[in-house]
């Protein structure tokens, strides 16, 4: 199998709310929305995250973002949550999003 990107795809119960969250975390808003109810960022090259209303299914999602610097995009988030440092050397933080979707910041520095 030859692989060339990941869609990954988390679901809320309202989505401008989450869209919300969603473009602060990324530090803009979502590249397309191709219904009322869908709002897609382009991360990079083939990576996308799709947020999706459906309120059926809220909460089960996460997702893991590797980050060049944890704590500069700790910084730009304004978030003061702790910092866990792993044994590997890498570090990581865990959020929740306004549906109790889990997203970890991980980062090797």
């Amino acid at each position: 199998m030859a692989v060339r990107g990941i869609l990954a795809q988390v679901f809320c119960s309202n989505i401008e709310v989450s869209a919300e969250w969603y473009a602060h975390l990324f530090g803009r808003l979502h590249d397309f929305d191709p219904s009322e109810d869908t709002r897609i960022w382009r991360i990079n090259g083939d990576t996308e995250l799709q947020l999706v209303e459906n309120p059926v299914v809220v909460a089960t999602g996460r997702l893991i973002l590797r980050v060049s610097e944890l704590q500069r995009e700790i910084d730009r988030l304004g978030l003061g949550g702790e910092v866990q440092q792993k044994t590997d050397g890498s570090a990581v933080l865990r959020m929740v999003d306004p549906d109790g979707n889990v997203t970890v910041l991980t980062s090797d520095t």
